[in-house]
């Protein structure tokens, strides 16, 4: 069921999904995956028993516990193991050195078996042999039961093996291609459906060896998967003595560095707000489990940008050019030298205008307006529309309201660099036809320069006063009865 929607999704490109995945969220993701499997190793290096369990601080709870248990030839031989292969790397990391440890661990594990009574844990017996060929078969009950879960399934090993694809192909500067990876994995999981293998994703710790042993293509997969093949029929007796400490130090040498400690400082001193979205991620990894933290992780991220996209950020612009050159309108409170142009107020917006923020920028616009009007007259407010790339029926709404209330200040609005896409959009909503053609510029220094065209006419023709007209004064009683005796005498 899983190879099947892991196939069909691949088929339909819907690898666009992980572009939800930040590299925040990556960053938490990633060390929080490697600090709960970094832990799960502690119990055979120290040869001790205890509960399997992806809650890091359990681990390291039953870790102290069994500390008077601990087998210290184990720990001995994980821990030398583990240096070895940690400053050996270093020195020349292309060189097989986890080979030649295994090696060696397994011929020492082998003698002290062999000629002491000495307790070391170690692998053991390995099944020999491929699994047999089964042809599932899935019932419209069975099916209704298990789809739910399968999709599950799916969504979350595809985001862990987009993950961790994502981590390396940073380091080596390689493109990952999403959904050629959903689709890769389909057909391993519908192949091995059909012998009733779990569902196959990508490995935190596996990636990471093979990472660290020079692995740069898929030819390494065909090679591993060959040697496993080989393995398998003829040479499990060979892994019977591998010490379980050697295999752990073998894998908390590769996963801890994917813990990417300096990113997340580089986080916390460019953007606070990507160091919080890691930091919820790596939290609730850590707290709960990695499939629920990467699950809160893009949410989280997804409700920044939302908020963010609501209030978006909005400037006053100011000409920083000197008179003689062409003139440079950019936000006075980033530049100081920024000269208001007289009888104007201009706004820049730097978001799209929908239903969300449609109404925070037409509160933003009548501040800038009611600030101003304070201290100087204005007769045109200019809008900057080059970074508006959407608008929706509320963001027209919003600026019919705007329209309005300058009308009744006598305050003309010009609209500057008006997109295509938004431009389609007035037209069909009609704004253009209501505002006229006469309202929309290409630049914010055509629309100054009209704006001060007319101010420089109305200046030299203004417009004719009405003239009061002068009322007939109706006569009263008391001018009556005086033209009366006037006309006796």
């Amino acid at each position: 069921m899983v190879g099947v929607i892991d196939t069909l999704l691949g088929i339909l490109q819907m690898g666009w999904l992980t572009n939800f995945i930040s590299p925040p969220v990556l960053t938490g993701f990633t060390s929080a995956a490697a600090i709960i499997i970094f832990c799960q190793q502690l119990k055979d290096l120290f040869g001790i028993a205890m509960p399997r369990t992806n809650a890091f601080y359990l681990n390291i709870y039953y870790t102290i516990e069994g500390l008077p248990q601990t087998i210290w030839l184990s720990f001995v031989i994980g821990l030398c193991s583990f240096l070895a292969l940690f400053f050996l790397q270093k020195w020349k990391p292309i060189f097989p050195w986890i080979i030649i440890v295994v090696v060696l661990d397994t011929a020492i594990s082998f003698g002290i078996h062999k000629h002491t009574d000495a307790v070391l844990p170690y692998v053991g017996s390995v099944p020999q042999g491929l699994p047999h060929l089964f042809v599932p078969g899935l019932s419209s009950q069975e099916f209704t039961t298990v789809f739910p879960t399968a999709i599950i399934i799916t969504l979350v090993g595809f985001l862990e093996s987009i993950s961790i694809s994502k981590k390396y192909s940073e380091q080596d500067g390689y493109a990952v291609r999403p959904s050629q990876e959903l689709f890769a994995l389909g057909i391993a999981n519908l192949i091995g459906g059909f012998f009733l293998a779990y569902p196959a994703t990508g490995s935190f710790s596996r990636t990471a060896v093979k990472y660290i042993t020079g692995s740069k293509s898929q030819v390494s997969a065909l090679i591993a998967g060959t040697v496993v093949l080989f393995t398998l029929l003829f040479l499990t007796p060979l892994f019977y003595y591998i010490p379980k400490a050697t295999l752990s130090a073998v894998v908390m040498t590769a996963i801890i560095k994917l813990v990417d400690i300096d990113r997340i400082i580089l986080f916390w001193k460019v953007s606070p707000k990507d160091w919080v979205i890691c930091m919820v991620t790596l939290i609730a990894g850590l707290a709960a489990d990695i499939d629920i933290g990467i699950g809160i992780g893009i949410g989280f991220s997804i409700l920044v940008v939302i908020y963010e996209s609501t209030l978006p950020h909005t400037a006053q612009l100011g000409n920083i050019s000197p008179p003689s050159s062409l003139p440079n309108y950019r936000n006075i409170k980033r530049n100081h030298n920024a000269k208001l142009e007289e009888n104007m107020v201009i706004a820049r917006v730097d978001s799209s205008l929908y239903f969300a923020n449609s109404l925070y920028v037409g509160n933003k616009m009548e501040k800038y307006l009611e600030a101003n009007l304070k201290s100087r007259p204005i007769k045109f407010f200019i809008i900057e529309f080059l970074t508006i790339h959407s608008i929706d029926f509320a963001g027209i709404q919003m600026l019919r309201n705007f329209q309005e209330k300058l009308k009744k200040k006598k305050i003309r609005l010009f609209l500057s660099g008006v997109k295509g896409s938004v431009s389609d959009v007035l037209v069909r909503n009609k704004l253009v036809k209501e505002f006229g053609e006469q309202t929309f510029f290409l630049t914010v220094t055509e629309a100054v320069t009209e704006a001060k065209r007319i101010i420089e006419h109305e200046l030299q023709f203004p417009p004719k006063e009405e003239r009061e007209i002068p009322q007939v004064r109706k006569p009263n009683i008391f001018d009556r009865c005086l033209a009366m005796i006037r006309g006796r005498n």
